[in-house]
């Protein structure tokens, strides 16, 4: 899988949320470890997490876990497109500003560690070259066991 020629449509086709809610436009670079992505998806008029007319630093969050799981679906781990994959925990996540800039963002996102039940991957938000957001997240892969009652 080429996952940097994949278009807006495809990529959405990696995530469970649909087209309205992919908030990643394009991927531009992924190898096994990690994966570069870029968004103006906040300035758009549709995008589902305005308020205002203005998307809150806060989503960040949303989008560096939306290309978290486009990378594991890309390194084929349990985590991407054939099994669900959850958000077990985002931490030391900080951002700059209150609100979005108004102009193209873009993700790195790299892979810290990767098991059968999960990944942890850290990521750094960028604009311009200057740093608007950091942090880490965990992705969970629901086990198909089930505990008895």
């Amino acid at each position: 899988m080429n996952i940097c020629s994949f278009k807006h449509l495809d990529l959405a086709e990696l995530l469970p949320h649909g087209s309205d809610m992919c908030l990643i436009d394009k991927v531009t670079y992924c190898d096994k470890d990690r994966i570069q992505c870029e968004s103006e998806s906040h300035l758009r008029g549709n995008n589902p997490l305005q308020i205002n007319a203005r998307v809150h630093s806060c989503i960040l969050a949303e989008y560096a876990a939306q290309t978290a799981a486009l990378h594991a679906a890309h390194i084929n781990s349990h985590l991407g497109k054939k099994q669900a994959a959850f958000v077990g925990a985002i931490k030391k996540f900080s951002w700059e500003n209150t609100y979005l800039p108004e102009k193209n963002i873009q993700f790195q996102t790299q892979l810290e560690l990767n098991s059968n039940n999960g990944a942890i991957y850290s990521f750094k938000v960028t604009s311009r070259k200057k740093t608007i957001a950091s942090g880490s997240l965990v992705l969970i892969t629901p086990s198909k066991t089930k505990v008895a009652s």
